[in-house]
């Protein structure tokens, strides 16, 4: 609680992996290959543990995402042995480290960038056919290894254009008439000008991966299109034109 105190004191960025790990009993890593050599350092590192650190999810889109696999063995930190969550929580608080791997009976030494966390969540947020548009949020890509690209709908408003047509929550909206929307923005951009009545292509992509296409037709009338952001003096509400 102190070292956490301390860190908000400071205001202190805090640095992530953006990995997921699990402890692995040293028969276990045995059984997987592991040399005696590395058995000996974790086994004198802590004799009362007698564990490893094994990878268990990777945050999609991440560094780590590029670089770690799942059931990759992290052995040390910048060459200082790791075996606990804690160790090497701490010793990542960093914008790069050396990450020390066993893979394929092999140890591998593999320079990850780290992920500064803010803590602040969405900022920003479109609501357009009375669907609830966000950039993906974390937790997509860290639980659902899904990567954070695209628009994300949030919620929809039963009634609305995004009801009759099936824009359903959950979903991802990666194109607009062709025209690729990676982020909120880019979507902010291809819709900007359409008028009422207008018919719109969406390409969809599900929580499964399943791609579908849907026609939208727009009622601007009752379901006018605008962003809601942030700002130091609260929540604004600003119209998509």
């Amino acid at each position: 609680v102190l070292e956490m105190l301390n860190v908000v004191r400071r205001s202190q960025v805090i640095h992530s992996l953006e990995t997921e790990v699990s402890y692995a009993p040293l028969f276990a890593a045995r059984k997987l290959g592991l040399d005696e050599s590395w058995l000996d350092r974790l086994e004198r590192h802590d004799p009362q543990g007698r564990r490893a650190l094994s990878v268990q999810r990777i945050v999609a889109g991440s560094p780590a995402a590029a670089a770690l696999r799942n059931g990759d063995m992290i052995l040390a930190i910048d060459g200082e042995v790791v075996t606990s969550f804690r160790e090497l929580e701490a010793a990542t608080q960093k914008p790069s480290a050396e990450v020390t791997v066993w893979r394929d009976g092999a140890a591998l030494e593999l320079i990850i960038d780290t992920v500064a966390l803010d803590g602040n969540g969405i900022e920003r947020a479109v609501s357009w056919a009375g669907a609830l548009l966000q950039d993906p949020h974390r937790a997509m890509a860290a639980q659902r290894g899904i990567e954070p690209l695209g628009v994300y709908v949030a919620f929809f408003s039963y009634g609305s254009p995004a009801t009759r047509y099936g824009l359903w929550a959950g979903r991802r909206i990666v194109a607009i008439d062709d025209t690729e929307t990676p982020d909120l923005q880019a979507f902010v951009d291809a819709v900007a000008g359409k008028h009422d009545q207008a018919s719109v292509r969406l390409k969809t992509v599900t929580w499964n991966g399943a791609v579908e296409v849907i026609t939208l037709k727009l009622d601007n009338q009752y379901w006018p299109a605008y962003e809601i952001r942030r700002t130091d003096s609260g929540w604004q509400r600003v119209p998509i034109a």
